[in-house]
């Protein structure tokens, strides 16, 4: 029998031998490994078709590596790509990035941020579109252009165009890990599975839309 099409693809943000920002002693990339797996299966019991990418440590230079995972996304051809981060920016709140002028992406942004806040209790919701309003990328969100594939390089979210692959992407950071009381009730919340329960959910409706 032919599989099913995926729905949702996480991968956790960073990697073993990056492992981003550390937090009370935890590392970014292992967080989102050990909470993306439990949001695997809270998305499947919702009925959503989701698997799991873990950004593999291939040889060669970070951008081959970044092209890997990219080919690796296109492959899989998923509806939705979530990239599992938590903020650094010492701002509290859920960040959504979306790719520039999409609005699939910014919708789905927008949904999945304001379900992380309300779950966590955060409640600042800010929804960033990898461009400023004049259209000039800022530092903070820098990305070069692949084959048609944006790569951020602030945000490590590997963008496929619309003309190679239909994928609707998503930077999905629930909470910011250099704000301790945020960092508190985004932990509490994901790890109660409030969060995740509620992410799979909102991640049910989009796909439901999407597919429609």
């Amino acid at each position: 029998m032919p599989r099913k099409p995926i729905d949702v693809l996480l991968v956790p943000g960073h990697s073993v031998k990056s492992p981003g920002a550390v937090n009370q002693g935890i590392h970014e990339a292992y967080l989102w490994r050990a909470l993306g797996r439990w949001l695997v299966g809270q998305c499947r019991a919702e009925g959503v078709v989701t698997r799991i990418d873990y950004r593999r440590e291939e040889d060669g230079n970070a951008e081959e590596r970044n092209l890997a995972l990219v080919d690796r996304i296109r492959k899989m051809g998923p509806l939705i790509l979530v990239d599992l981060h938590d903020n650094a920016g010492g701002y509290p709140g859920s960040t959504a990035i979306a790719r520039p002028g999409d609005d699939r992406s910014r919708h789905a942004c927008e949904v999945l941020a304001a379900t992380c806040a309300a779950a966590q209790g955060n409640r600042l919701l800010r929804v960033k579109d990898n461009r400023s309003t004049d259209g000039v990328p800022r530092a903070w969100n820098k990305f070069v252009v692949i084959d048609d594939i944006y790569i951020p390089t602030g945000s490590e979210l590997y963008l496929v165009s619309e003309r190679t692959q239909p994928t609707i992407p998503v930077i999905l950071e629930p909470f910011d890990g250099s704000v301790p009381a945020d960092y508190a009730l985004g932990i509490a919340a994901w790890k109660s599975g409030k969060a995740g329960a509620a992410v799979a959910k909102a991640l049910s409706g989009l796909v439901e839309q999407f597919r429609a």
